[in-house]
C-alpha cells in the first residue's frame, strides 16, 4: 500500500514564497501559518507508512503484529498528523478572512491561503482513508493467512486441534492466579488482567504481570478479530468474591463479562463464574459451576515447564553466586539479603516468576556495586562531580533498582511474544537501562536524567503500559538537584 504524498501547497516552502507580497501589505494579519506547515511537514516524515500496511507479510502473527501497529499509530502520529492538518486548515481560513478586510490587499497571498485551507481539508480526508483501506487490507491479509496455514496443517496431518504454545501459556497463568486468589497469602503481590476486545471474542489474560506482551499474545490467539480494543486497568485486580473470579476495576465497560466467560471456558476448560465489580460498588456477573480446587490443579504439561523453569532459575543463580558473595560486604548487603530470603521463600513454593524478578534486583544492585568500585576512573564520577548526600544517593538507587526490575520484566514478557518486532523493542528497553546513570554525582548528569526521564518515548510507553518508573526516578532526582543546588 502506497504512502500518503504531502502536497506542494502543504510544503513549508509555498508559503515561505509570499513573504514578498505579504511584505507589501499595509497591515498582514499575524499568522502561525509558516510553522504550522513545517510542523505537519515533521509529522508526516516521522510516520513509517509501510509499517502499517499490508505489504511483505508472511504470516498470520507479523499480520496481527502489523495491526497493532496501525492501532498505535492511529491512536498516535496519525492521529497528530490529521489534527494538525485540521489545525492548518483554520490557520488559513483565519487569515483569509482576515486579510480581506482590507480591499487593497495583495491577491497572491490570499489565493496561497485558500490553496491551503482546500488541500489541508483533503489531506484531512486522505489520511482517514488511508486508516480505513489499511484496516481491511490487513484484515484480509490476516484472514488469507490463517487459511493458508489452516491448510498446510491439514495437508501434514499437523492440525488435530493442537493446543497452542501460546494457549498453554494463558492456562497455565490463568489456573495460576485463580489458584492464588481463592487461598490469597498476605503481604503476596496482586493478580491482574489484560483483556482485548475483537469483533466477536473477548480474550482475557490473568496473571502477576501484564503488559504489551500479553496484549500482543493475546491478539496472536484471536486472530482475523481486528479492530482490537484492550482494556489495562493498572489499579485494577482480581479476586475470589462469592465463588467467582472478580475483576475490581473501573475502567472494563459494562456487556464483556458474559464473552470473557466463554473464552476463558474454552481456555482454561472451566465454566466459571465471573464478576465486574466497579469500586462504587456496582456488579455484573454470569452463571457458572463451583470450581473445586482439583479442577486447577497443574496439569502435566505445565508441571514440565515449572521443573524447567526451576532448573533454568536455580543455573542462574549459582552463576550469580560469587558476585553476591562478595557484595555481601557492600553497601547494599541488607537489601541482598532480604532479597534472597524472599528468592528462598518463593523457590519453595515454585513461584519462580517472582523469584527471577527479585534476581533481577539483586543483579540491579550488583551493577550499582561495580559502578560504585570504580571511583573515577571510567564509570566513575565525572570530574566535576561534587559531594552528594548519602541519603539522597541511596534513594536513587533504590528507586534506579527497582525500575531496572520493572524494565527487564517487560522486556521478558515481549521476549515471550517473538514476534517480528520483539527485538528492536528489547533494545530500546536495554537501552533506558544503561541511559539510567547508576550514580549520578554532578548537577550536569542529574539535568540530563531529568530531561531524558520527561522526553524519552519509550519510557512513556513502559510507564503506560506496564509500571510507573518515571514517577520515583524524578522524584529521586529531584532530591540530588537539591543537594547539588545547594
Amino acid at each position: 500500500m502506497a504512502q500518503i504524498t504531502l502536497p506542494i501547497s502543504l510544503g513549508p516552502a509555498f508559503w515561505e514564497k509570499q513573504k514578498s507580497a505579504l511584505a507589501k501589505a499595509a497591515k498582514a494579519p499575524v499568522t502561525k501559518l509558516g510553522d504550522e506547515l513545517k510542523t505537519l511537514a515533521k509529522l508526516h516524515l516521522g510516520i513509517d507508512w509501510a509499517a502499517v500496511g499490508d505489504d511483505k507479510l508472511d504470516s498470520v502473527d507479523q499480520a496481527h503484529a502489523r495491526m497493532s501497529q496501525l492501532e498505535d499509530a492511529a491512536r498516535g502520529k496519525i492521529k497528530a498528523l490529521a489534527e494538525q492538518a485540521q489545525a492548518i486548515e483554520t490557520a488559513a481560513l483565519k487569515f483569509d478572512a482576515e486579510a480581506k478586510k482590507d480591499k487593497q490587499f495583495p491577491k497572491e497571498p490570499l489565493a496561497a491561503a485558500s490553496a491551503v485551507a482546500k488541500a489541508a481539508k483533503e489531506f484531512r480526508s486522505e489520511v482517514d482513508d488511508f486508516v480505513a483501506r489499511s484496516r481491511k487490507a490487513l484484515a484480509a491479509r490476516a484472514a488469507a493467512l490463517a487459511a493458508q496455514k489452516a491448510k498446510g496443517a491439514s495437508a501434514t496431518g499437523t492440525g488435530g486441534g493442537a493446543e497452542s504454545k501460546a494457549a498453554k501459556l494463558v492456562r497455565a497463568r490463568g489456573l495460576d492466579a485463580i489458584r492464588k486468589i481463592k487461598k490469597p497469602v498476605p503481604g503476596a503481590k496482586p493478580l491482574r488482567f489484560v483483556i482485548v476486545q475483537g469483533k466477536t471474542t473477548v480474550a482475557t489474560y490473568l496473571g502477576p504481570a501484564v503488559g504489551p506482551a500479553q496484549e500482543v499474545l493475546l491478539k496472536g490467539l484471536i486472530p482475523g478479530e481486528a479492530p482490537y480494543k484492550t482494556f489495562k486497568d493498572l489499579h485494577g485486580v482480581l479476586a475470589w468474591e462469592k465463588n467467582a473470579v472478580t475483576f475490581v476495576s473501573d475502567v472494563l465497560p459494562a456487556g464483556l463479562v458474559k464473552k470473557m466467560q466463554l473464552w476463558l471456558k474454552k481456555i482454561l476448560k472451566l465454566n466459571l463464574r465471573l464478576r465486574v465489580r466497579k469500586t462504587s460498588g456496582e456488579v455484573e456477573e454470569t452463571e457458572g459451576e463451583d470450581i473445586q480446587d482439583d479442577l486447577l490443579a497443574p496439569d502435566p504439561a505445565e508441571m514440565a515447564d515449572r521443573s524447567q523453569a526451576g532448573h533454568d532459575f536455580q543455573q542462574r543463580l549459582a552463576k550469580l553466586q560469587p558476585d553476591i558473595k562478595r557484595a555481601m560486604s557492600g553497601a547494599s548487603a541488607e537489601q541482598i539479603r532480604e532479597l534472597l530470603a524472599s528468592i528462598g521463600q518463593h523457590g519453595k513454593t515454585g513461584a519462580y516468576e517472582e523469584a527471577d524478578a527479585e534476581l533481577d534486583e539483586i543483579e540491579a544492585l550488583l551493577e550499582q556495586g561495580v559502578d560504585a568500585d570504580a571511583g573515577t576512573g571510567a564509570r566513575g564520577a565525572t570530574a566535576d562531580a561534587e559531594p552528594v548526600s548519602p541519603d539522597a544517593m541511596t534513594s536513587w538507587k533504590t528507586r534506579r533498582a527497582a525500575a531496572v526490575t520493572a524494565l527487564k520484566a517487560v522486556a521478558a514478557q515481549i521476549a515471550e511474544t517473538r514476534h517480528a518486532s520483539s527485538a528492536r523493542a528489547i533494545i530500546e528497553i536495554q537501552a533506558v537501562v544503561k541511559n539510567l546513570t547508576p550514580e549520578p554525582a554532578s548537577l550536569q548528569q542529574v539535568t540530563e536524567l531529568q530531561r531524558y526521564l520527561a522526553t524519552d518515548d519509550v519510557v512513556t510507553d513502559v510507564c503506560e503500559l506496564a509500571e510507573d518508573i518515571r514517577a520515583p526516578l524524578l522524584d529521586a532526582l529531584a532530591e540530588l538537584r537539591a543537594k547539588l543546588v545547594a
